[in-house]
């Protein structure tokens, strides 16, 4: 977000406050956010997730390559759940090249 490149937790907090105000009433399990515990991140600070989003937090001198040099930390987010289809986002070779109109 531009003007708070180098507030990044300020944007996460927007994140949950997002969740937490807006979705709860919606779907209770996506104001609950967990935070990921397994140490294959590759990251400092443990990301975060709930039913629907997973928010990986890259401080400036992670996760760069170069396409992504910059001297501030960024924020990742990985959608986890599609709530139009109800059901867990995967990837796969398939959906993601034979539905691509060329």
């Amino acid at each position: 977000m531009q003007g708070m490149e180098e507030r990044p937790m300020e944007v996460i907090d927007l994140i949950f406050a997002y969740y937490h105000e807006g979705k709860r009433l919606e779907d209770p399990e996506l104001a609950i956010f967990y935070r990921y515990k397994k140490e294959d991140t590759n990251v400092r600070v443990q990301p975060w997730y709930n039913k629907e989003v997973y928010i990986k937090l890259y401080q400036d001198y992670e996760g760069r390559d170069y396409d992504n040099r910059h001297p501030y930390p960024y924020i990742g987010i990985q959608v986890r759940h599609d709530r139009k289809r109800n059901k867990r986002v995967t990837y796969t070779w398939n959906d993601a090249h034979n539905n691509y109109s060329r």
